[in-house]
């Protein structure tokens, strides 16, 4: 029996509460090797970087354990924000599915898993809300209603759901927040129109002929573009890969109840999805996609987890899920 440890609450190899949130903390922002330099650069002492995999994982454990207690927004209260802007989307990492049974290396498979990522933020307020991980559709719903919640969600709330254009989004949006009016991304509008510009624009160029169709979809006036674009489409007798105006008529015209602007505008709210893009970047991009980088499923589903819960608690750190 070794009891001054015991008195003193230690262990052989073991790792005080602060050490280890240090250690998850270089773990979870560059990889394994330079968090052991930067551990050495900032109290003086070295930790072999599995040392540090094994820690940060197990932060990241604690913090999933009580992300997953919590249970999908099923009532709102009578009292929150005014107005949130509420996005999600999905970003592609590379996994890595290893044999059982011997030489892992020889029998290693590579897949890419969508990681799905929500972000929402209270008008008027700095903080933006973060839930995320690799989880199916519904799961992301959830957890896009999560994030909402965590915004202010309340029963008078206008909502703007936003995204790309991508189904499971639109479906996860209609079930998740009914009622509320779905927002296209209007940066993926123009990327549409900016194909089409070349056929459309005849007595101007490119450029001024987008900025005018964009000023058009800003003052509510989708519909004249829409017009504007099936009078000028391709024959179906051109190929698809040859047709940029009859495939951006298509894309508008199927969407065009999510192309309110003003209405957007008005509220103070976005009219891009550039929350959920820049978060892609800094949550999931930034630590999980690199030259070479592979991650077990598990490792990469808690690493995105604990990144978005983290990317929440730098804004504010009221939101602070106790790890220790």
């Amino acid at each position: 029996m070794r009891l001054l440890p015991a008195a003193l609450g230690i262990c052989s190899r073991g790792l005080s509460g602060a050490l280890a949130r240090a250690l998850s903390d270089f773990g979870l922002e560059e990889s394994f090797r330079l968090a052991a330099v930067r551990l050495h650069s900032h109290y003086g002492f070295s930790l072999a970087p599995e040392r540090i995999r094994q820690a940060t994982l197990g932060q990241c454990e604690k913090v999933a354990g009580q992300l997953e207690e919590r249970a999908p927004v099923r009532h709102l209260p009578s009292t929150g924000a005014e107005a949130i802007a509420t996005q999600c989307d999905g970003s592609m990492v590379c996994t890595v599915q290893t044999a059982a049974a011997g030489d892992a290396r020889k029998q290693r498979r590579l897949e890419w898993k969508e990681a799905r990522l929500c972000a929402a933020q209270s008008r008027g307020q700095a903080t933006i809300h973060y839930e995320g991980g690799i989880v199916d559709v519904h799961r992301a719903g959830e957890l896009w209603g999560l994030a909402t919640a965590g915004a202010g969600w309340a029963a008078h709330t206008h909502l703007q759901p936003m995204g790309d254009g991508a189904g499971w989004i639109e479906e996860q949006a209609a079930i998740c927040f009914p009622g509320a009016p779905f927002v296209l991304d209007l940066y993926h509008v123009l990327e549409y129109l900016w194909a089409a510009a070349e056929t459309c624009a005849q007595k101007e160029s490119p450029g001024r002929w987008c900025r005018r169709q964009k000023n058009k979809l800003l003052k509510g006036k989708a519909h004249q573009l829409i017009d504007e674009l099936e009078a000028k489409s391709e024959p179906l007798s051109v190929p698809e890969e040859q047709a940029p105006v009859r495939i951006a008529h298509r894309y508008l015209a199927a969407r065009a109840h999510q192309l309110d602007y003003p209405r957007a505008l008005a509220q103070g709210l976005p009219v891009g999805t550039g929350m959920i893009e820049s978060a892609h970047k800094q949550i999931i991009q930034k630590r999980l996609k690199g030259p070479g980088m592979a991650w077990l499923p598990q490792h990469a589903h808690l690493f995105i987890q604990a990144r978005a819960k983290r990317a929440t608690q730098i804004q504010n750190p009221k939101c602070q899920l106790n790890a220790a």
